[in-house]
C-alpha cells in the first residue's frame, strides 16, 4: 500500500495538507486516482468481479454479467463498497484455510485421548505443540 498512498499524497492531498491547493475537489481528484487503480487491481487479482457486479446492481446499474464494466463506468462510491465487501470475503476465506487444518488436529486429539481413557487430560496440553510442529513445518 505503500507506493499507492505515496502517490496519492504527490497527487493531491500534500496540497491539500499544506494549504497550497486552491480547490479541494481538485486535490481529492488527483489523490483518488491512484487509490482506484489499487481497488480495481485488488479486484481483478481476487476474483472480485462479482462483487462489483453484485453492488453496481444494487444501486441500479444493469451490469452484463458475461463482460465486466470498464473502469470509467465504475464511480468511486460503488467501488469503495465493493473493495471492502471483496476483501472481506478473501479474509474470510484465507481464515478458513488456516482454521481447517487446526480443528482437525484438534478432533484428532481429542479423539485419540478419548480412547486411551485420559478424559481429565485437556485435549489443548497435547494439540497446541503439534500445532507448532505444523506451522514451522509448513514454513
Amino acid at each position: 500500500m505503500g507506493p499507492t498512498l505515496e502517490s496519492a499524497w504527490k497527487g493531491g492531498l500534500s496540497g491539500l495538507a499544506q494549504g497550497t491547493a486552491k480547490d479541494p475537489v481538485v486535490a481529492l481528484r488527483g489523490a483518488e486516482q491512484p487509490l482506484r487503480e489499487f481497488m480495481f487491481g485488488q479486484l481483478e487479482r481476487t476474483g472480485g468481479g462479482a462483487t462489483l457486479a453484485t453492488v453496481m446492481k444494487s444501486k441500479g446499474v444493469q451490469v452484463d454479467p458475461a463482460a465486466p464494466p470498464a473502469r470509467r463506468e465504475v464511480d468511486t462510491m460503488t467501488l469503495v463498497p465493493a473493495f471492502a465487501l471483496n476483501e472481506l470475503r478473501v479474509a474470510c476465506l484465507l481464515g478458513f484455510k488456516i482454521l481447517l487444518p487446526f480443528l482437525a488436529i484438534d478432533l484428532a486429539v481429542a479423539a485419540t485421548l478419548a480412547s486411551l481413557g485420559l478424559f481429565m487430560t485437556p485435549p489443548t496440553l497435547v494439540s497446541l505443540p503439534l500445532k507448532l510442529m505444523l506451522f514451522v513445518a509448513v514454513d
